[in-house]
């Protein structure tokens, strides 16, 4: 006698699993799978069959046993022990050995990543577009303290910002320009004649040292990680001299900035 197969056991529910069970499997927090995905271009699929109820989100098996080899796990799971050390030492109020555990925070390097995701030039050149425009409109926010924008990250953003503008004057690949309200559309050929990347620019209505964001502008979220962030550096691109912004003050031939970012004068 063949014995009854149980609901969810085979067919094509079975192929699927929810993000629980996915949490359950890899042993990790919701936050470090969702980097993972991300970093791992994994996102979330729609069986036709859904056992656990329609309201549930579904990876396909393949996908998390995919995760469960990456290297990155352990990297992230001896974070998570790094963090717990930071916990234990700030809540015991121990500033030296908060400190140097702080500094010596552990990282991780995504090299792998991008070449298993891009094993050839013309391959980036298909996902360069949201970068570009991420780095651009990063290259002009300032960078403030309530909102958590690190100054290094737009300087960086800025800095890759001029390293693309000058490679496209020098090998000349500008195609397409189009102003708008919103800000400025460039279209880039690439590696071929009919490779090109398109990419936004903001418009800067005012200078830099007066340009506000709202209060109620939620970044953290939208903030990318400084390690994909310079992945673009990677790319064979003239790196020509950042000319520093003009001195405010008297003697700098700009409007002194107040509120906020003016600086006590010396007396």
């Amino acid at each position: 006698m063949v014995k009854k197969k149980k609901r969810g056991q085979a067919g094509s529910a079975a192929q699927y699993l929810t993000r629980n069970q996915a949490l359950q499997k890899l042993q990790l927090k919701l936050p470090l799978f969702r980097r993972l995905c991300i970093l791992k271009g994994i996102h979330p699929r729609e069986p036709k069959n859904k056992p656990q109820g329609a309201n549930k989100t579904y990876y396909h098996v393949k996908d998390v046993n995919f995760l469960l080899h990456e290297p990155l796990m352990e990297k992230f799971r001896d974070q998570q022990a790094y963090e717990r050390k930071i916990k234990r030492a700030r809540a015991y109020k121990n500033r030296d050995l908060l400190k140097r555990l702080i500094k010596r925070r552990p990282g991780y390097r995504l090299d792998h990543l991008v070449k298993e995701r891009y094993p050839s030039f013309i391959d980036a050149l298909r996902d360069l577009d949201d970068a570009l425009s991420l780095v651009f409109l990063f290259a002009t926010l300032p960078a403030e303290q309530q909102h958590k924008i690190p100054a290094r990250q737009v300087e960086l953003s800025r800095r890759l910002a001029l390293e693309w503008q000058a490679w496209v004057v020098r090998t000349n690949s500008l195609r397409k320009v189009f102003v708008a309200v919103r800000g400025y559309y460039f279209q880039v050929r690439g590696d071929g004649a009919d490779r090109h990347v398109d990419h936004a620019a903001p418009r800067l209505a005012a200078p830099r040292h007066r340009r506000r964001l709202p209060r109620d502008a939620h970044l953290p979220r939208v903030l990318p990680r400084p390690p994909p962030l310079c992945q673009l550096q990677a790319l064979p691109l003239h790196r020509p001299q950042v000319p520093p912004w003009p001195e405010t003050g008297a003697g700098g031939g700009g409007r002194r900035p107040r509120g906020r970012d003016a600086q006590p004068r010396r007396r």
